[in-house]
């Protein structure tokens, strides 16, 4: 069994999609869906589908940040395999479904997706992030900072960063700890507008991989 948990700010456009496809392809798993503040109809959406399903599950986070709002649900996750699913529709659900597959088949203790046709400052943030991981531990992964990602809930509980610095955690984490790491390819589709993670939070990137 699966937990996935799906944190939301602002996605009124893609949010439906995404808890309709999860609701097909994962019909027996928990699923969370953290409300992180958002104010476009997202919550409307949200509550619909969580008032009318018993494996989904409304929660609010009314502190900002992908991490706090990740971190807020630990204590009523029921698996030991968790899901993070972004609420946009970069990551395709099916694609997704094979990593978890790839999970379950190797053994892992974290699977991560590895993205094509990245955006260009993506691209540079992820060179530079797996970079200063390999000075630090002598080996790094692919896609540092992938947001497909399927991993084993006692790696997830010692996370404590608060935005978007959590998929540099998690492999931080994983690397330091000698945790199982398999990455598999995971269809991407980028959005030019509307992607939360700016210039700015490079450096809680850089922190995470350093400290």
């Amino acid at each position: 069994m699966i937990t996935i948990i799906v944190p939301c700010y602002n996605e009124v456009h893609s949010i439906c999609s995404v808890l309709a496809e999860l609701s097909t392809i994962f019909n027996n798993a928990q699923i969370i869906v953290v409300d992180n503040n958002s104010n476009d109809g997202s919550t409307d959406i949200i509550k619909s589908w969580t008032q009318k399903r018993s494996n989904f599950e409304y929660h609010f986070c009314e502190i900002m940040g992908k991490a706090n709002a990740i971190r807020s649900v630990l204590p009523f996750i029921r698996h030991q395999t968790v899901l993070l699913q972004d609420a946009d529709l970069e990551y395709g659900i099916h694609e997704v479904k094979k990593l978890v597959e790839l999970h379950y088949i190797s053994n892992a203790d974290m699977t991560i997706g590895i993205r094509s046709g990245m955006l260009v400052r993506s691209i540079i943030a992820n060179k530079l992030i797996r970079f200063l991981l390999k000075i630090r531990f002598g080996k790094t992964v692919s896609d540092v900072l992938t947001g497909a990602r399927v991993i084993k809930l006692e790696i997830l509980l010692q996370c404590k960063s608060k935005e978007f610095g959590i998929e540099t955690e998690l492999t931080k984490i994983s690397l330091k700890n000698d945790y199982k790491i398999v990455e598999g390819q995971c269809y991407y589709q980028p959005r030019i507008a509307g992607k939360k993670i700016k210039t700015r939070h490079m450096k809680e990137l850089i922190w995470e991989a350093l400290c």
